[in-house]
């Protein structure tokens, strides 16, 4: 019977075999998937382990991967094993490499000295990045390895007639303070990104910077001291919020764009528009300029040697564009700060132009594959920072999307009518922007616990203005300004940038604009991820196979119930999320950082004290009595106990579960960090950020 003989477990191993040989060619887009799965796999450990357990297993892996390369299944399964074992060894690597010395308490320190690797100017403060740091031997930091600290210069201090700049040595004095631990288990973790980021401490400084000595002559400093040149000139020049926003698309320095703003372009989809990432470097590949000091040139080779038809005959202009393009991109990602989005957005570009130069086809995924492999082995620790997942989640959409649909494109765009080639080029921005829109919208939620509805006419409207008028106005204005002749320009430059912040400020304000989604598990965005790439990597019918991981992401997000309590015993913090997306605290004195996230996480809009609940009628969770609050809920009821003694000078808090008893006294709570609860009817359900985060060398309280 034919039904019988489908179900046959042989003739399924060669449908599955066969299947797989007809996507060899796509085998290799896995590899750095491997890589991800062993770097997350590392980063996911509760502690340290020993070197030897990456080293060995990728050693055996990578010699069986070489050893068995005529047998098929032997092949795949360890070069996948093998891709994991690197991955895995690479981010132990890197963190034994680092060994980045972390800050445990507060600590005022007088007499430091270091390097300014960076100065940011922001709309109330200026922050310093400071270099080869040397402490005073008076402080108990004097014989500790401190490499970069962060510290903030406010109010006064922010307006010293001294004028602070990349590669000074300066002196002053500051309160130290540990870089931040996630406020709550799965939260951004802070302190992981200051440690591979090779930062020791964060503060704020007590006193003025006294400049030492002047920067050095070496070509990093002379970089950064472009690129804050670059930052000054912008400013001074343009003015404003339209500056702000220049410099962040020229020099990737989004500290001074106010918080209104950049809410704005998140609210209308507009986010990407403000980091640098593969738009903004097509862009300057296509219009191909360079910055450089007096004598500095516009120029667009391919077109302007067009007209001398003599060169053009005889002489590959083509591969001379391309050729200079690739030298221009390369010099903007120096100027632009090398973020990850840029990084790999320079490596995707340079090798399509390399392809140009060599004749070949290079948009394609195994050009994406490259550049992930690329980023991963350099620095494995960005595959956990939002940037790299939504950068990525984008390309591949994008590439795989443009696989499928480029050849009905190019039959239906033959014939090279004015209006059809406009419509195919907004086509194309419909797509990109759908495309990239679904791809990135669960690491946006993940991360931001929110998404927009509106990207789509906000994209339409603002790409277009970006491309054909923003970037072209800032070419032309860094080359004005090396004759003095940049004030030309301001005046259309504000006026287009003025355009694409009311744009972001007017479909911001939609409907709709924001929508606020409860906190996803990071095992609902790993299937997501599993399925999309399931989806966009292979090309046969068994693609469509990955839905399954989408909707099952869905569906985890449909079930998922968030905490019923959060609570931060060190900052004597205890929340609930009640009705009308509100969150309701005991105090609002202390902790905004704290409040503010666990809004996020209970997608909630607003946040208030217990005692205006108590004096809302319509409320009725929660009730006062002399010596705390009694909550009721539908899963059990709990009394939050409160003893204050005088002075406010000790505080204590327990919270009671009425039906089991149990008991959770605040001061067990302080060393274990943030907490979220869950009220059960058999008591109480706790995810701390000790517990999640474990024994890792970037952790507070980390013992080797």
């Amino acid at each position: 019977m034919k039904w019988i003989s489908s179900l046959d477990p042989r003739k399924k191993i060669e449908r599955f075999q066969s299947l797989l040989i007809l996507e060899q060619c796509r085998w290799i887009l896995w590899f750095p998937v491997a890589m991800g799965i062993g770097i997350v796999g590392y980063f996911h450990l509760l502690s340290e382990p020993p070197l030897w357990v990456g080293a060995i297993p990728c050693l055996i892996f990578g010699l069986s991967w070489f050893a068995n390369r005529q047998h098929l299944w032997r092949y795949l399964i360890f070069s996948f094993c093998f891709g994991v074992s690197l991955g895995f060894t690479t981010a132990q690597c890197r963190t034994h490499m680092l060994s980045t010395f972390m800050l445990v308490s507060a600590e005022t320190v007088h007499g430091i000295e270091g390097t300014l690797l960076q100065v940011e100017e922001m709309p109330a403060s200026v922050r310093l990045t400071l270099g080869d740091v040397k402490i005073s031997e008076e402080s108990c930091l004097h014989q500790k390895p401190v490499k970069i600290i962060r510290l903030t210069l406010k109010s006064k201090l922010a307006k010293s007639e001294t004028k602070l700049w990349p590669g000074q040595q300066v002196r002053l004095d500051a309160v130290l303070l540990p870089p931040n631990e996630p406020i709550a288990p799965g939260a951004y973790d802070f302190r992981r990104k200051a440690y591979f980021s090779g930062i020791s401490a964060v503060g704020f400084a007590i006193s003025r910077p006294q400049i030492l000595k002047e920067a050095p002559s070496s070509f990093i400093t002379k970089l950064t001291s472009f690129r804050h040149s670059i930052t000054t000139l912008l400013r001074e020049s343009i003015g404003g919020v339209e500056g702000e926003i220049a410099v962040g698309l020229v020099t990737g320095d989004r500290a001074g764009i106010p918080e209104n703003i950049r809410q704005a372009f998140a609210n209308s989809g507009l986010a990407h528009i403000l980091a640098i990432s593969g738009l903004h470097l097509s862009i300057v590949a296509g219009l191909a300029f360079l910055c450089i000091r007096p004598g500095l040139a516009f120029l667009c080779i391919r077109r302007g040697l067009s007209l001398f038809p003599s060169i053009v005959l005889r002489w590959p202009v083509k591969k001379w564009a391309a050729g200079a393009a690739l030298f221009f991109t390369f010099a903007y990602l120096l100027v632009s700060g090398m973020s990850i989005p840029a990084q790999r957005a320079f490596i995707m570009t340079g090798i399509v132009l390399l392809g140009v130069l060599t004749d070949r086809t290079a948009l394609t995924l195994r050009n994406v594959a490259l550049a992930a492999s690329l980023i991963l082995l350099i620095a494995p620790e960005s595959l956990m920072l939002p940037s790299f997942q939504m950068s990525f989640s984008a390309v591949i959409a994008l590439v795989s999307g443009y696989e499928a649909l480029r050849q009905p494109l190019s039959e239906w765009s033959v014939k090279k009518e004015g209006s059809r080639r406009f419509f195919l080029y907004l086509s194309g921005i419909l797509i990109s922007t759908i495309l990239a829109t679904a791809a990135t919208t669960p690491y946006v939620i993940y991360t931001f616990n929110r998404f927009t509805l509106h990207a789509i006419p906000a994209n339409l409207v603002s790409i277009p203005l970006l491309a054909f008028a923003i970037m072209p106005l800032l070419v032309i204005f860094l080359c004005l300004s090396s004759f003095g002749l940049e004030g030309w320009v301001v005046y259309p430059l504000k006026l287009s940038i003025g355009w694409m912040t009311a744009i972001g400020i007017e479909i911001g304000s939609w409907p709709g604009s924001v929508l606020l989604v409860h906190a996803m598990s990071p095992l609902g965005l790993g299937l997501f991820t599993l399925g999309a790439l399931w989806l966009a990597l292979w090309k046969t019918s068994w693609r469509w196979a990955g839905w399954i991981g989408i909707v099952s992401c869905i569906g985890i997000m449909w079930v998922n119930r968030p905490p019923d309590l959060y609570v931060l015993a060190e900052k004597k913090l205890i929340s609930f999320a009640g009705e009308s997306q509100k969150v309701w605290v005991n105090s609002l004195r202390s902790g905004r950082f704290a409040r503010e996230s666990w809004m996020k996480i209970a997608a909630a809009k607003e946040c208030d004290k217990f005692d205006k609940m108590l004096k809302n009628k319509k409320q009725n969770l929660l009730s006062s009595t002399d010596k705390g609050y009694f909550l009721q809920t539908s899963s059990g009821n709990i009394f939050l106990e409160e003893e204050k003694e005088s002075f406010c000078q000790d505080w204590s808090c327990r919270l009671i579960h009425q039906e089991s008893r149990e008991t959770l006294e605040f001061e067990q709570l302080v060393e274990k960090g943030g907490h979220l609860v869950w009220i059960t009817p058999q008591g109480f359900i706790l995810q701390t950020v000790v517990d999640w985060s474990g024994n890792r060398p970037w952790c507070l309280r980390w013992t080797p």
